[in-house]
């Protein structure tokens, strides 16, 4: 746990504001109200930017379909694809859209996604963990060579990170 309670590698919602200050129509904006209850969506994975104080957040998708077309047609096209990861969230299957990052800082995090069953953060297996950190870094340093933008390949501490969930 870190000193500000902002794990890297765990899972978070965004606070409303950030929508408003950053407006953005790639991003997954909150969708907090589902008829009469409240509830938070979407949820991003973590990443913290050592040198920045940044996180860098990837939203997640309960929709495979639509995503597995997309990952498919990219595949077909360049023969690899570093913009999308599949992978499980309590049991179920997600799509990690690395192509949708975005940074935000320590007063933009809402609170954590917890397991309701455990009461436990909610975490992925460690060499999902390793495909997300080693393709947002690429991601990162592609846009870095076109805008100057910060390298997060060695900023993540993902030494730390592999080895706080290598027991996933």
């Amino acid at each position: 746990m870190s000193a500000n309670g902002i794990v890297s590698g765990n899972f978070y919602f965004i606070e409303d504001n950030y929508f408003a200050d950053f407006p953005d129509p790639q991003l997954m904006s909150n969708k907090d109200l589902a008829g009469d209850q409240e509830r938070n969506r979407p949820c991003f994975y973590s990443l913290k930017d050592e040198a920045t104080d940044l996180y860098w957040m990837i939203p997640i998708s309960s929709q495979i379909d639509k995503f597995q077309r997309h990952y498919d047609k990219k595949l077909k096209k360049y023969g690899d694809v570093d913009t999308l990861v599949f992978g499980f969230v309590l049991g179920k299957k997600k799509a990690f859209l690395i192509q949708n990052m975005f940074p935000v800082t320590r007063d933009y995090i809402k609170n954590e996604y917890i397991d309701r069953a455990t009461a436990q953060p909610v975490r992925i297996k460690a060499s999902l963990q390793e495909e997300l950190l080693r393709k947002a870094a690429e991601k990162n340093e592609s846009k870095r060579d076109k805008a100057n933008s910060v390298n997060l390949s060695s900023r993540f501490g993902d030494e730390r990170l592999v080895s706080e969930y290598s027991s996933l």
